[in-house]
């Protein structure tokens, strides 16, 4: 089971990797790094009883790992519509507050209760 799970994590992490060298110094290749890097604290933290039971992290390591992702996560979230439609993800996909959260919650939305429009 270990081997067939790392060694796809293994073959995601080699291509992200082919696939930021091929691409220019540009602010779309910070991106792509942040990304690839984000893809293996989340592959450390999906495995991490496993890192556990076989003492190859330790408790301190542990929270390290948990504070680069959500580090990451912050440094990538102004970018997460253009990495959504990156990924082909359609507009209307998206909830309401996506576009812009702030006017979202300028008035009483009862949540998320509100038609889906293009656009926003």
């Amino acid at each position: 089971y270990q081997r067939r799970v790392h060694g796809g994590e293994h073959t995601v992490m080699t291509s992200f990797l082919r696939t930021i060298e091929a691409t220019p110094q540009s602010p779309e290749r910070e991106v792509l790094t942040k990304l690839c890097a984000l893809y293996a604290v989340g592959c450390l933290e999906a495995n991490m009883v496993w890192y556990f039971q076989q003492e190859c992290m330790s408790p301190q390591r542990s929270v390290a790992v948990q504070n680069l992702s959500r580090r990451l996560c912050a440094e990538l979230a102004p970018h997460s519509l253009s990495i959504a439609e990156a990924f082909g993800v359609k507009p209307l996909l998206f909830a309401p507050i996506a576009g812009n959260w702030a006017k979202f919650n300028e008035t009483d939305n009862r949540g998320e209760q509100v038609p889906i429009r293009a656009g926003f």
